[in-house]
């Protein structure tokens, strides 16, 4: 009972939070329109971005308690391909996110599986060794990757006929975006695989006594 009070009441926390939040941005948003701040329009969707991003490193140091210098290399990875299929190979932007995300999600198996032989300190420079690798990768192959300069072109999404062309609507896409990730992340820490996770982080003997497999449960 006491554990599943906190756990609401954890929730109900996150929940303010995240309301405190948008209606910060909104206001800002708001005060932007008025202003014809454009730029400040699209400098608050990097930060609603870069929220998620934080969403998506808390699941993975504050619940399964896998600290990672190299998470950072998941989200330039997705981007880099995305990007690519879009400009160079002339994909659709659905097309190129789906790719994006099952190559990343690959890629992040393959990291997991090299760097979950360490635990601690070495599992945290496996992750850095690996993202270093990656950023080399990025920085030095310039034919594929653009080097310092990146790759230019790059067109904003559609979705549903939506036109995201206004930094205005861009943001406020971002904005609902980042709700949906944030409610589907609440509910996946409140679901029994959250606490399997949980517990593999806390207990992982117990957990492993109990017939969990601890190391693909963190994988």
């Amino acid at each position: 009972m006491r554990f599943w009070l906190l756990q609401s009441l954890n929730g109900l926390a996150l929940g303010g939070l995240l309301f405190l939040l948008s209606s910060g941005f909104s206001l800002i948003f708001g005060l932007m329109r008025v202003a014809n701040l454009t730029h400040g329009a699209y400098f608050a969707s990097q930060i609603v971005i870069a929220a998620v991003f934080a969403l998506s490193l808390n699941l993975l140091v504050g619940y399964a308690g896998l600290t990672s210098l190299g998470h950072a290399a998941y989200l330039g990875g997705a981007a880099y391909v995305a990007a690519w299929l879009t400009t160079k190979a002339g994909a659709g932007h659905l097309a190129a996110a789906i790719t994006a995300l099952a190559l990343t999600v690959a890629m992040a198996a393959v990291f997991g599986v090299l760097a979950l032989r360490g635990t601690g300190l070495t599992f945290l420079m496996i992750t850095l060794a690996l993202a270093q690798i990656l950023w080399g990768l990025a920085y030095r192959w310039v034919s594929l990757t653009g080097g310092d300069n990146g790759l230019s072109g790059i067109t904003r999404p559609q979705p549903f006929g939506v036109d995201l062309s206004s930094p205005h609507a861009f943001y406020v896409f971002t904005l609902a975006v980042a709700a949906l990730v944030f409610t589907g992340v609440e509910r996946l820490v409140h679901s029994p695989f959250g606490a399997g996770i949980a517990g593999c982080r806390d207990q992982p003997r117990r957990m492993s006594a109990l017939g969990y497999n601890v190391w693909l449960t963190q994988l």
